[in-house]
């Protein structure tokens, strides 16, 4: 939270980050034709990142971050024998964030350039490459807002915009759950897009002091000219999730989602659910302080 003054009262704060996987994650190319399996792709990513930040004033931050990461590809069991996977490389992205907090609302713009170490041809027999996306950019814009109705119920808005150049399959933004752009039901739909919108409606309450309960719809609206043709497809999830205390100091939070309706062939599909552990570690005493302390607090 503190690694020093920056001058004029600032301090700046670090973060470190990991994100590690032994599974690989299928990666499908969803098209106006449908999602064929012959260019199923396994991808295992590994990465680590650090990032730095300076206060601007009270209600204003900015945070320099970097990370690099490593992808593995593989055939899935229905990938076709003539598809020439990518090459294993690693991508290494230099990300700028302004952040802005003030009266419930959370405005925030980003950009971030990125640059893959080897990029050579891939793809079906005929598939065109262009050497030149082997480096490409990303940037958006996120704008929040919280409507509190009393201390147990709150109902959220949230819009996000995204924009790129020398975009390709494996540096395109996509929808999903675990993704760059959150609508729930799309989970491994394999919607990629260039530029595009989604907008985001969260209804929270709790019950009992128990459950924590959250009602959300979000809807895309996306373009990706190489996979869809010109204009816009867009597509509408939602879900419903709860959070609730569990035994052995767990937080348990449960997530169901379903896809509503796309544009897109094929893209809804018959739901998930997820399943989350928290477990919290008490690192201070929960000892009373002594009755005898005038400034014992009761």
């Amino acid at each position: 939270p503190d690694i020093g003054p920056a001058g004029g009262g600032r301090h700046l704060s670090s973060t470190v980050n990991g994100s590690f996987a032994a599974i690989s994650n299928t990666d499908k190319n969803a098209t106006s034709a449908g999602t064929f399996s012959n260019e199923y792709v396994e991808i295992l990513r590994n990465a680590v990142g650090a990032g730095i930040s300076l206060p601007i004033g009270h209600f204003a931050k900015t945070t320099l971050q970097a990370t690099t990461a490593y992808f593995h590809f593989s055939p899935e069991d229905r990938t076709d024998p003539t598809f020439v996977l990518p090459a294993d490389h690693f991508e290494t992205d230099l990300l700028l964030r302004l952040e802005y907090n003030r009266h419930g609302y959370i405005a925030t713009l980003w950009g971030e350039a990125g640059h893959r170490s080897d990029w050579l041809p891939w793809g079906l027999p005929g598939n065109p490459f262009d050497p030149d996306l082997q480096s490409f950019t990303r940037r958006g814009a996120d704008l929040k807002k919280g409507f509190y109705f009393g201390p147990f119920q709150k109902i959220s808005l949230g819009l996000s915009l995204f924009d790129g150049d020398n975009l390709d399959r494996f540096s395109r933004f996509e929808i999903g759950d675990f993704r760059s752009a959150r609508v729930r039901g799309f989970g491994g739909s394999g919607i990629q897009f260039d530029r595009g919108a989604v907008a985001e409606l969260d209804y929270g309450f709790t019950l009992g002091n128990t459950f924590r309960v959250d009602a959300a719809i979000e809807g895309a609206w996306i373009e990706n000219e190489e996979n869809f043709g010109p204009g816009y497809e867009r597509a509408l999830g939602g879900g419903l999730s709860l959070n609730f205390s569990g035994p052995w100091s767990t937080l348990i939070h449960v997530r169901m989602s379903r896809g509503i309706s796309s544009t897109i062939p094929d893209a809804v599909g018959s739901g998930d659910i997820r399943v989350t552990f928290f477990k919290t570690f008490d690192r201070w005493g929960r000892r009373k302080p002594p009755t005898d302390d005038p400034k014992a607090i009761p």
